[in-house]
């Protein structure tokens, strides 16, 4: 077996829930659908970087831990750019998390 990198690239994807935006610069909603781009897998399967909630989604969600991703992207707007995070199995996402914005 070959080692895996750190983290690892992976394909642009669609988000498939909304995520409440609640920041100083921005009031409102992303919506299910946005394309979520440079989308890198940041710990799990397919990683050298142990996904340390693992269990913690197994137990909530059911799989196999050893095939758990926590996943990072970049939605682009208009006016702004929204750096998520979301944990993965079988390309189902939970947990969505807003991480960062940043004015275009």
């Amino acid at each position: 077996m070959g080692k895996f990198p750190k983290t690892a690239k992976a394909g642009n994807i669609i988000l498939s829930f909304a995520i409440n935006v609640r920041t100083p610069m921005v009031n409102g909603i992303l919506p299910a659908g946005s394309e979520i781009n440079n989308v890198r897998i940041i710990a799990g399967d397919g990683t050298s970087t142990k996904f340390r909630d693992a269990e913690e989604y197994v137990f909530d969600f059911g799989g196999d831990k050893e095939k758990w991703q926590k996943k990072g992207g970049i939605i682009y707007t208009d006016n702004f750019t929204y750096d998520v995070h979301w944990c993965e199995y079988k390309g189902a996402q939970y947990d969505h998390k807003l991480k960062g914005v940043k004015v275009k």
